[in-house]
């Protein structure tokens, strides 16, 4: 395997730094760890002791991924004409990839199915690890739960709803639900305010409690869940994620079409689009369906019976409920630039913020909550450093979508660039014991991967 370049070069207080991190193929005391590789800086002294300054991981010689070093770089404003470039030809990349996601296999004990799309070409497609306890292996057509991944679905069939004039994205929601969910706690609330989690409404969602129930959760169960608490702000007034916005939408949807959830969007996206192992969890038999794993505190294995997994996609429904294969994913991303399956304004429209632009910073905890756990702002703080569309996480200049989804056993990741069709997939049938501060690792690999095809 070829070593690697990274040349990185940027402006900073009317100088110009010009480094180079060299691979090496054994770590040393003069090295410091990029994608858990080691490199050593070259360059001027002065110039490599000002980077170790700003970014305090090089210093200590912890590992730290490319595309960490990148956003750490960016937070200073004084920082301008960032660049990072890489050695590695698109084979040597491709090669580094297939390397990288096997050695989380056998150090990690990742299991899933990846997929990495370079300008719309494929450099890696393939199951990985174990799909279940007979030692069977992941695929491309293998079902994993994705969690919440399934709001950009959700969000997307709702865009087709408005597009067929059932409604509009500011008719209120009142209107649009059946009468049996309809509370004049919700007046007010538009169909936007759930799109955008905007709304107010109290956040719920599959749990740890809900293991050991042996029935599929109904619609009503769900709802009635969060229906009689009060709003945690006005609607509009700022951004908090939220499961149940999600499961409205898709009563609104199953409301307005006169059918189930899973059966419009078989119709109107599955079917269309060919996506034949994607769908609700209930809507499938269990062959073909990876078995989820957890890893304990000692990474060792212990895996879910299908029957109580479904519990938890159940109660997910349209926010968390959906099942997909890499396979199907990758169809999803080719059909959000067809012009004939979503048309362009349609497609702006669900990454158009707006006046829903997201106001909380989970890095630091912009809001807070009241006596009676209502969030409420913290005056003064900064709101606009994270943007939420409809169903996906936005961020550049509103090009980049991304959104993560875990449930118990299952973790997933997408990230898109829809400027140049980069797009990573990360499915996985193993859930880690991940600590607050640390992301998945199914995100943590979409972000290394991600980076690497980039650079």
């Amino acid at each position: 395997m070829s070593l690697e370049e990274i040349q990185l070069e940027f402006d900073c207080e009317n100088d110009h730094f010009s480094l180079v991190l060299q691979e090496k193929k054994k770590l040393d005391s003069g090295c410091v760890q990029i994608n858990g590789k080691p490199f050593h800086i070259l360059g001027n002294p002065i110039h490599i002791s000002r980077l170790k300054q700003m970014v305090p991981n090089l210093a200590s010689q912890k590992e730290i991924s490319a595309f960490e070093l990148r956003q750490l770089l960016c937070q200073y404003d004084s920082v301008t004409d960032l660049s990072v470039a890489s050695s590695l030809s698109v084979s040597n990349r491709t090669e580094h990839m297939h390397g990288y996601i096997q050695t989380m296999v056998e150090q990690e004990g990742f299991r899933g199915a990846v997929l990495v799309k370079n300008r719309g070409k494929r450099l890696v497609y393939k199951g990985f690890g174990d799909a279940d306890d007979s030692g069977k292996q992941n695929t491309i057509h293998t079902r994993f739960c994705i969690a919440s991944i399934t709001k950009q679905f959700t969000g997307v069939a709702i865009m087709l709803m408005i597009q067929e004039g059932k409604f509009s994205l500011d008719d209120e929601i009142n209107a649009l639900l059946p009468e049996r969910y309809q509370t004049s706690k919700w007046e007010g609330i538009t169909v936007r305010h759930l799109l955008s989690m905007s709304a107010g409404i109290q956040n719920d969602g599959p749990s740890m409690e809900d293991v050991g129930r042996k029935a599929v959760y109904s619609l009503d169960e769900i709802i009635a869940e969060f229906t009689d608490a009060d709003l945690r702000f006005s609607p509009g007034e700022m951004f908090e994620y939220c499961n149940s916005s999600y499961q409205l939408l898709g009563a609104i949807i199953e409301a307005c079409s006169k059918g189930s959830y899973n059966d419009y969007l078989k119709t109107r996206i599955f079917d269309s689009l060919s996506m034949q192992n994607t769908g609700l969890f209930s809507s499938f038999e269990t062959q073909g369906q990876a078995r989820g794993f957890y890893s304990g505190v000692q990474k060792e294995r212990k895996s879910i019976d299908p029957s109580e997994m479904a519990i938890h996609c159940s109660k997910g429904f349209s926010a968390g409920g959906l099942v997909s294969c890499l396979e199907d994913m990758e169809k999803w991303d080719d059909a959000l630039y067809d012009e004939a399956f979503l048309p362009a304004e349609s497609r702006r429209t669900v990454t158009d913020v707006g006046k829903s632009r997201i106001v909380f910073d989970p890095s630091t905890w912009t809001y807070e909550s009241d006596a009676q756990m209502r969030a409420k702002i913290k005056k003064g703080e900064a709101y606009d450093r994270i943007r939420y569309g409809f169903g996906f996480f936005i961020d550049g200049q509103g090009e980049i979508l991304f959104h993560g989804g875990q449930i118990p056993g299952f973790s997933s990741f997408i990230v898109r660039d829809t400027t140049t069709r980069d797009c990573v997939v990360v499915l996985s049938n193993q859930m880690f014991n991940n600590s607050p501060e640390e992301a998945p690792l199914t995100e943590q690999m979409a972000s290394y991967l991600w980076e690497m095809m980039r650079r």
